[in-house]
Parts: C-alpha cells; structure tokens; sequence
C-alpha cells in the first residue's frame, strides 16, 4: 500500500548509510542535477525560485534552507525528487561531560528505543524538550518508524541514534512520533560534543536534515521566520503538495545547545490551516 505518512517517515529516519548515500546524492558533481550556495546566495536564490517576497526572510537568520534542484535516487524509486535541507551554521556543541560516562567512551554507532521520549532524555542525562503540549493526553504516542536498516523492527515509537569514534562520543539524535487531534508529528533533537578527529564545520553538518518528494507530487515549497513569545526563532518551510495531499510543514530551530525539527501534518488537506496553527502553538509551548 502507498501510505505517504509511511514513505515521509521512512525518508526521515534512514540509516547512516542510506543518509549517507542520500547527502552524496546531493552533493555529486553533476552541476546540471544540484547546485550548491553560500548560506546568503542561497536564501536569494530560494526567494527567486519560490517567488517569497525577499522581506519575508530575516537577514539575521542563520539557518539555510534552499530548495534541492531535481534530484533522482533509490529512495523514491529513481523517479526524479524535489525537496529542501535545514543546515545550522551556527550550532555549538555541548560539553561531553554533560553525558553519562557509560556515554561519552561510545565507539562506533548504536540505536536504542524507548517506549517515551522522557526515557530517552533520562539516557542522555539531560532535558531535551520542556512543553506542555507533549504532555497534553490528546498527544497520542505512534510506532510510526522503520527502523529495519538497523534490524530492529518496523513499529517504533521513540529512539536515538548514537554516534561515536575512536572511544568518544560525538553525536545523539532523539526521534519520535505522535498523532495529535488528526494531525502527524515528528519530532527530533540533534546534540553534538566536539571531538578532536572532528571539525567545526563537520558538526555544523551533523545537524542536517532534509526531506525530499516525487516532484510531481509538490506544487511549492517555501519558508518563513517565525519568532514565538518565548524568544525561539524558527524557520518554517512549507511543501505544498498537489492532488488534494495534505500539506506539510517543518519548523527549524536552534536553542539549549540543541537542534530542534518538528515536522506535522494532517490526514486531510481541507485541515491544513489547523495543521500550521498547530505547529505555531508547539513552538510557543516550548520552555528553555
């Protein structure tokens, strides 16, 4: 069966090598396929591209997010893509020290799953996500992931991925899934610890995401900058998908030594303004 909620959460939550194959696809020397740009030649070319009118984006922001030119890989059956990538150029890392020793001596990869997100962070030893809304009993946990890459099993509701190397650890990923009053929800949080065999630029790149679609099931993507009450500035990306699809939004954020990437959309198109509201009373629920 084609679900899209599925085939997006698989897109999503691909293992280090599938993530791997994906960030080469887009970097690959066929000019005509992707076209790289600096972080503000990217944000003009993206307004261009998407007709956004050029006031709507904050010269300050510092994420870059651009729309990925035509690309064609095994993910989507080698029909031709479109999509976008969230970079964070400014992300800092935290201190190893505040992870468990059990943690910080990691060598090599390994995911672990967790029937909550609280039992995820109690792994870590830190706090990730203070917001009531995650709490609320309309939040309802899903086993939406694959996680088969990884031999684990395809109905997971919470997990993180670890990554270390030569006897350190360097990164963690927290992931899960909800359903919330008809709509879908992906959230996840990306922490660094610097490391010696690591640049700063390579930590920069181990906070990318990115999602990519057949190209003729999106009509437009484009972003915004949204600053809540609690002094968090997001980047919101829009895909505005064709044939009655419902649309899908993705905030971005950087803040608590963390990044942060809340994905959701609805089951029915006809709800899409709910779904964005949605989205904006997460962003206000959080407390750092």
């Amino acid at each position: 069966m084609n679900n899209p909620y599925r085939n997006l959460m698989e897109q999503k939550c691909l293992s280090e090598q599938a993530k791997q194959d994906f960030y080469s696809s887009l970097s690959c020397s066929d000019a005509k396929k992707v076209r790289r740009f600096p972080l503000k030649a990217a944000i003009v070319a993206a307004c261009i591209l998407l007709m956004i009118p050029i006031t709507a984006l904050a010269v300050e922001n510092i994420f870059g997010i651009s729309v990925v030119d035509t690309i064609t890989g095994k993910m989507l059956n080698g029909r031709p893509g479109i999509g976008y990538e969230v970079n964070y150029p400014t992300a800092t890392a935290r201190p190893l020290s505040d992870f468990p020793e059990e943690l910080q001596t990691l060598d090599g990869n390994k995911t672990v799953t967790f029937n909550s997100w609280q039992a995820a962070e109690a792994e870590l030893g830190f706090t990730l996500v203070n917001n009531e809304l995650f709490s609320s009993p309309h939040m309802i946990k899903s086993t939406a992931y694959n996680l088969r890459y990884d031999g684990i099993g395809e109905r997971v509701h919470c997990f993180t991925r670890y990554n270390g190397k030569d006897g350190q650890l360097y990164r963690a990923t927290v992931t899960a899934a909800y359903l919330y009053q008809g709509t879908a929800i992906t959230l996840q949080s990306t922490v660094t610890c610097s490391h010696p065999a690591i640049s700063k630029e390579q930590e920069y790149e181990m906070h990318w995401s990115g999602v990519l679609y057949e190209s003729q099931d999106v009509a437009q993507i484009s972003q915004e900058q949204y600053t809540a009450a609690n002094g968090i500035t997001a980047t919101i990306v829009t895909a505005e998908r064709n044939g009655n699809r419902p649309t899908q939004y993705e905030a971005a954020f950087f803040a608590n030594g963390a990044s942060y990437n809340i994905t959701i959309h609805s089951y029915d198109a006809v709800r899409d303004a709910w779904t964005k509201d949605t989205l904006i009373r997460i962003l206000e629920a959080f407390v750092f």
